[in-house]
């Protein structure tokens, strides 16, 4: 009994000394990959968001599990993707709240700026659908399998709609309008896009499987809101209380400070779950 523990003890530490050769092996090349792609879409008077992006569009199976079927597969599916996938939803987290922190929000005190986010977000919104729903109900019948055309509209519709709005918040880093109106009004009018947006898309999804549960969906809406009130009214006057009682100095923060604030980080993230 004891040395058939032992062979399973074996085998499971070889399994994931394998799983953690393989991750560092893929962190390694997509870092070094995106740097370089960053590098040469700067030279090319781009940001390097856009450098990083095109880079991870070929590292995928459109050009390099084209070129080199086996080496892709060797690197890439070697091991399962799930680690992969829980690293990029941590640097998620950790970016959108890099993007809370570089912008100065105090511009949306000023009504008209109020204004302007309310109307850039409502045409950011109705456009894309417009356009997006006209185009899937016009190109629905030309599929091989077809498909209802008002889904297929409303499916496309919300994908044009929703921004992408971490890569926004990169590109406007890179461009130093963090502390900008214009930047701060663009962010926000992202952030309500992509609200209203992934909102559109659960509905569109539930319709789509003819299991629309309306009471499920308010439900929904309405734990966003309280999400977004409970943030506001009580963690944001808590996490302020405790920066001033932390004291950070110029460009350093507090061990505890730090600990703290990841930890409120991830169970904001959890809430999303």
């Amino acid at each position: 009994m004891s040395t058939a523990a032992s062979a399973l003890n074996a085998a499971s530490v070889h399994q994931t000394e394998a799983l953690l050769f393989f991750i560092l092996l893929q962190l390694a090349i997509i870092i070094l990959a995106a740097r370089a792609g960053g590098e040469l879409a700067l030279r090319l008077g781009q940001s390097s968001a856009v450098g990083e992006i095109i880079t991870g569009i070929l590292l995928g199976p459109s050009l390099f599990g084209w070129l080199a079927p086996d080496l892709f597969d060797l690197v890439f599916r070697s091991a399962p993707s799930e680690p992969m996938q829980m690293l990029s939803q941590i640097g998620l987290l950790l970016l959108m709240f890099q993007i809370g922190l570089e912008f100065d929000f105090g511009h949306l005190n000023e009504r008209k700026h109020r204004t302007t986010v309310i109307w850039v977000a409502s045409a950011g919104l109705l456009l894309p659908f417009a356009l997006g729903f006209g185009f899937g109900w016009l190109a629905t019948p030309l599929l091989p399998a077809g498909g209802d055309r008002l889904i297929s509209g409303l499916f496309i519709a919300t994908a044009f709609s929703i921004t992408a709005l971490p890569i926004l918040g990169r590109i406007m880093i890179e461009f130093q309008l963090t502390r900008t109106a214009l930047g701060v009004i663009a962010i926000s009018a992202a952030a309500l896009n992509d609200v209203v947006g992934w909102l559109l898309l659960a509905l569109v999804s539930t319709l789509a499987v003819s299991q629309l549960d309306a009471m499920a969906f308010l439900t929904k809406i309405a734990l966003v809101l309280l999400f977004f009130a409970f943030s506001w009214l009580v963690v944001r006057p808590l996490a302020k209380r405790l920066v001033r009682r932390a004291r950070p100095g110029r460009g350093r923060l507090p061990p505890n400070l730090m600990g703290a604030i990841l930890a409120l980080i991830f169970v904001a993230g959890m809430s999303t779950y």
